[in-house]
């Protein structure tokens, strides 16, 4: 069946299964193109690009559920934002 009546038939599950992986793989390669990005210029210390945007990405998911199961959800993001800004900042050339 084509049109609106044919995507209903797809489950939400594989809508949101299919969405994860579209956001994991262009997320995951937007991270990648930033890296690179600044990388040139010598913004930051040249090092592999995958491993670094794996690391970068699995603790930006981490902050999620620590959000979530947060005793304080209120200052949760500040406290996740606050570290990793000094994870990026430990990439740059004077740290």
């Amino acid at each position: 069946m084509s049109g609106a009546r044919g995507h209903a038939d797809v489950g939400t599950e594989e809508i949101v299964r299919a969405a994860g992986i579209t956001a994991a793989r262009y997320g995951f390669g937007f991270v990648q193109l930033a890296l690179r990005s600044a990388m040139d210029p010598g913004a930051i210390i040249p090092q592999p690009v995958e491993p670094r945007a794996h690391i970068l990405v699995a603790a930006l998911d981490e902050c999620a559920p620590y959000i979530a199961r947060a005793d304080n959800p209120a200052a949760a993001p500040e406290r996740c934002a606050a570290i990793f800004e000094r994870i990026l900042q430990g990439l740059t050339p004077d740290q």
